[in-house]
């Protein structure tokens, strides 16, 4: 799926499911408390949070160095309201009071040092403090005698320090427990890529009989390697018991989109909110980021901008935690900046073809809003730029190799950072992968090199290169797996693009173009590319030739005599007619009262051919598999948000749904 390296980078990590403290495995009952601080520990083991913190916060407000209100308190924050640094916090608070200045634990107080203790461990966990969580680890693990090096595999990894992790991990799997050996696998996983998460999936069968997690880190692995039949298999194993860290869903969305299978993908899409909006706090913080970026990159595909960018901005503001992926918080950024860019360039298409149409009074502010994307689109991209340039673009097969930052998208969209990146320097990285191809059982040769053309393609059409671009998208569309709708057809309109642009409208552009508008006509919106066309209007009604003629000129169509392409007017409607003469698409005068939306954008009447033209644009250009409102309703579990209204209201619609 991803063009440059094997890493999953949303691997999750297992080490929640690491045998916790021997307290917290048999609640909290043989601990020492008094009365009320009894009361709010059983509302912990009920789970009863606000019960426990109201309890809790009692206490403390006349015995403030209580023990176990503090230690209440911390689990109630971390568990029932995932405010992982204040539970933090108070645990640590718990912790000074539990110790003398040395540090020493108070004599007689070892069991609320053991809890309290693990509690911070967890906490450390969430919050991605690797080195502390490594000091704390290592001291509960001297102190109370539990030792599994599989713990320390993950923190180390996300620590760089991997060769300390491999040989973790070598200690863990020797050890022969089933649980230390799957965790450790895990790591290996997310280090070494497609082989080492077979191996991982393996050891977690004889855990659990639904391993959904590992199921999920599998079909990650799976689909760097372009085996998406195979990644599709594992997730819909993994959704028969879904772990929540992972949400198997968001992955079936992204394998469905990337095979254009768009009305599958809404489905999915669905359950894969369904699914967050059921999990608690602490975990719903690791991953309501990334079910929004997931589904912002469903609606663009789906020809649905405007709800794509409210679902992208509001990723942009409630960022998850990234302590349980292998990725960074830079990565992450990074992949939401890159799909607002090219939503941004979507709806500046979207203004500049409503500004051609709109009467004089709307046409200028529409204009300003085409420029107003470019611009923000523009700024996007610069938020990419300093990733790409420390080597992001670059692909790394193993951490080992080198454990840097990586731009981590859909393969749809990978090629879109060719033009922040440049594309000279992009040919050069190129060359010199092509030099050093991988080791064929971490990346197939074809998948390898079809990816590496496919960049080249994009490449070469930026610099004007026609035979450059024509070459390597050939190459590349041969190698590439089928399954890979969206790139291909994406490659198929950078080459009949670059056909067009050298005047050769010839008979591979003509199928080229025909690929483009059977499979996914909304591309050429999306990469702001016209579609070379002739004008047929004889004997047409005269609203319906007018209308016509208007969107002839729009920015969706070149013009071009030779074009085997048409905007026919035909009686009362204008159509998109093929080669031989084909309707692709239709739109017809509406009844006025189903059409106030476009007439108000425009400032015209309902009946107008201006339109009647734009009703026409979307229609041409929509997927040929359009997703209703209905549809879309439920992707992020908000109302929808329709065309016109501002930014700040769409925030305050696209709100956070409560956890139950």
């Amino acid at each position: 799926m991803r063009p440059r390296h094997l890493l999953p980078s949303l691997l999750l990590a297992l080490t929640c499911l690491v045998a916790p403290a021997p307290g917290v495995l048999a609640g909290t009952a043989g601990l020492p408390a008094d009365g009320e601080e009894r009361l709010a520990l059983e509302a912990l083991d009920q789970g009863r949070f606000v019960r426990a913190r109201e309890i809790a916060s009692g206490i403390l407000e006349t015995r403030p160095d209580s023990v176990p209100a503090l230690y209440a308190l911390a689990v109630a924050l971390h568990d029932g309201e995932g405010n992982v640094p204040l539970a933090l916090r108070y645990a640590r608070r718990a912790r000074a009071l539990l110790e003398d200045e040395d540090g020493r634990v108070l004599a007689g107080r070892e069991a609320w040092h053991e809890e309290v203790l693990w509690r911070e461990v967890q906490a450390l966990s969430d919050l991605g403090m690797n080195e502390e969580l490594l000091a704390s680890y290592r001291r509960f693990r001297d102190e109370y005698g539990w030792d599994t090096e599989s713990f320390e595999v993950w923190p180390l990894m996300k620590l760089g320090r991997i060769d300390e992790a491999r040989a973790a991990a070598a200690r863990a799997i020797a050890s022969g427990e089933r649980l230390d050996v799957l965790v450790a696998r895990n790591g290996l996983c997310a280090m070494d890529g497609y082989p080492a998460c077979l191996e991982m999936l393996e050891s977690a069968r004889e855990v659990y009989s639904v391993p959904s997690l590992s199921l999920s880190n599998a079909a990650l692995a799976a689909m760097e390697i372009g085996r998406y039949e195979e990644a599709e298999d594992y997730l819909l194993e993994a959704v028969r018991d879904p772990d929540p860290y992972a949400n198997p869903w968001r992955q079936i969305v992204t394998v469905y989109v990337l095979e254009g299978r768009l009305g599958e993908a809404a489905e999915a899409a669905r359950s894969m909110m369904d699914l967050a909006r059921r999990l608690p706090a602490r975990l719903g913080q690791h991953q309501q980021a990334q079910n929004l970026v997931t589904a912002a990159e469903l609606l663009l595909a789906a020809g649905h901008p405007e709800r794509a960018l409210a679902a992208s901005r509001r990723a942009l503001m409630r960022p998850d935690r990234t302590s349980h992926l292998s990725g960074s918080d830079a990565e992450l950024r990074a992949e939401n900046a890159l799909l607002d860019r090219r939503i941004r360039i979507t709806l500046a298409e979207h203004a500049r073809e409503a500004a051609g149409l709109a009467s004089a009074l709307r046409r200028p502010l529409l204009w300003l809003d085409a420029q107003r994307h470019r611009v923000l689109g523009w700024s996007s991209g610069r938020r990419v730029r300093p990733l790409l340039l420390a080597g992001g673009l670059r692909p790394v097969l193993t951490l080992t190799d080198a454990p840097g930052l990586q731009l981590d998208v859909p393969g749809w969209l990978y090629p879109d950072a060719i033009e922040l990146f440049g594309a000279g320097p992009a040919l050069a990285l190129i060359a010199d992968l092509a030099s050093q191809p991988p080791d064929p059982e971490r990346m197939p040769a074809d998948v390898w090199n079809g990816r590496l053309a496919a960049l080249a393609t994009e490449a070469a059409w930026l610099r004007g290169d026609t035979g450059r671009c024509l070459a390597e998208g050939r190459r590349a569309r041969a190698l590439l797996p089928a399954a890979d709708v969206l790139l291909r057809t994406r490659l198929a309109a950078r080459m009949a693009d670059a056909l067009r642009r050298a005047g050769r409208l010839d008979a591979e552009a003509v199928a080229l173009y025909d690929e483009v508008l059977s499979s996914d006509p909304g591309l050429l919106r999306r990469l702001a590319l016209p579609l070379p066309a002739t004008l047929a209007v004889s004997g047409a009604d005269p609203v319906a030739a007018r209308a016509a003629r208007l969107a002839l000129d729009s920015p969706r169509f070149a013009r071009d005599p030779t074009s085997p392409f048409a905007v026919a007017a035909v009686g009362e409607r204008v159509c998109l007619a093929a080669p031989g003469g084909t309707l692709l698409s239709c739109a017809a005068a509406p009844e006025a009262a189903t059409d106030g939306p476009a007439a108000d954008l425009l400032g015209r009447a309902p009946g107008d051919p201006q339109v009647l033209a734009w009703r026409f644009l979307r229609e041409a250009f929509a997927p040929r598999l359009d997703l209703s409102q209905a549809d879309l309703a439920t992707l992020d579990g908000t109302p929808i948000v329709e065309r016109g209204l501002d930014e700040g209201l769409a925030d305050d619609l696209l709100g956070t749904p409560p956890s139950r």
